[in-house]
């Protein structure tokens, strides 16, 4: 049970890492394909590119650690986690609801997979 749960959560922080790689490459060749805080685009082009660069590097790093570094995927996890929790906090200052969905996504995804994958000795 407990190696089926690891793979499942390898899995599922791969999935997301994707997903939100994808969405920076978004930010990236349109800064404005996305609403803003109360529907409207972002503000900033600049801000939006640079958003997107960090979630791509971000996501490829938790991607390149879940799949080559198993054994230290946890602390890198809870910290992942945690920087979710930090955007969750972003998108709620600024009334962006899009950033709240998807930063609570990963952070859940990334804080529950890192109590699946072994700790490191």
């Amino acid at each position: 049970m407990i190696q089926a749960m690891t793979k499942l959560a390898r899995i599922l922080v791969i999935v997301f890492s994707v997903i939100g790689a994808g969405f920076g490459v978004l930010f990236l060749v349109d800064p404005f394909a996305l609403p803003g805080p109360g529907g409207a685009p972002l503000d900033s082009s600049v801000f939006a590119q640079s958003a997107g660069v960090r979630q791509i590097v971000f996501c490829l790093f938790v991607i390149g650690i879940a799949l080559a570094r198993p054994r230290e995927a946890r602390t890198w996890l809870l910290a992942a986690g945690v920087i979710q929790l930090a955007d969750i906090g972003i998108g709620l200052l600024s009334g962006n609801p899009g950033m709240i969905i998807g930063a609570t996504s990963c952070a859940a995804v990334y804080l529950w997979a890192s109590r699946y994958t072994p700790a490191p000795r």
